[in-house]
């Protein structure tokens, strides 16, 4: 999970206290943040909302790596996108990935979110992605 989120170092324990401090207050105001994702062997990942810096919002999942090729990403994002557009009237979802990572791309355009050309952090940094409402809806019915 770390690998792509955290640069593959330990995540501190204040961090995760800031990241679930984040989320509550995303939930309070904005209604959406981060889900918890568990199945029979306990913690499985997380997926979620979150705001940009820009204005806009982002979806975002990590998966513990016995987790990975299961599915599992795609259901998550795949909830969470139906929550921000059917319940909550978002207008457009961006995502964010490092350009290294590979599956979370794939799991990305799986989902019909296509590459936003004008926010490219270049050929190793972060790409972005966006699908709009209109898109969701013609591609996930």
């Amino acid at each position: 999970m770390r690998l792509h989120l955290w640069d593959d170092q330990p995540v501190a324990l204040d961090t995760v206290r800031e990241v679930v401090a984040a989320s509550r207050a995303s939930f309070a105001a904005q209604w959406y943040g981060m889900w918890l994702l568990e199945d029979e062997c306990g913690f499985a990942g997380t997926c979620g909302l979150r705001p940009t810096e820009h204005g806009d919002v982002q979806v975002l999942h990590s998966i513990e790596p016995d987790r990975w090729r299961t599915g599992l990403a795609i259901a998550a994002a795949r909830a969470v996108l139906d929550q921000a557009f059917d319940v909550l009237g978002l207008s457009r979802v961006l995502g964010c990935v490092d350009t290294a990572n590979h599956a979370s791309w794939r799991v990305l355009e799986k989902l019909g979110v296509t590459p936003l050309a004008d926010r490219a952090d270049g050929p190793t940094g972060m790409g972005w992605l966006q699908i709009t409402r209109e898109r969701w809806r013609s591609t996930s019915s």
